[in-house]
């Protein structure tokens, strides 16, 4: 049996753990339960994060662009 972090376990729900831990760990989640659904736990929460959308305040946005604007014409004294 193999032992896998819990950042090796992210790496595999987003597509970036190494080939040969992916055979690994898909092979450990078919008889180890608690792995399997720590997986799908972390595939249900990267598919809600992904559906939400952001709509940040209109004053927010303004008050950013303004203190940018700042950094790029300082002030001359």
């Amino acid at each position: 049996m193999h032992n896998f972090t819990p950042d090796e376990i992210l790496l595999y729900v987003l597509n970036e753990l190494e080939p040969d831990r992916v055979k690994q760990l898909e092979t450990s989640m078919q008889t180890n339960l608690k792995m399997k659904l720590r997986v799908e736990e972390l595939q249900q929460s990267l598919s809600l994060i992904n559906t939400i959308q952001l709509h940040p305040n209109p004053k927010s946005i303004e008050l950013i662009l303004a203190r940018l604007q700042d950094i790029e014409e300082p002030h001359v004294v």
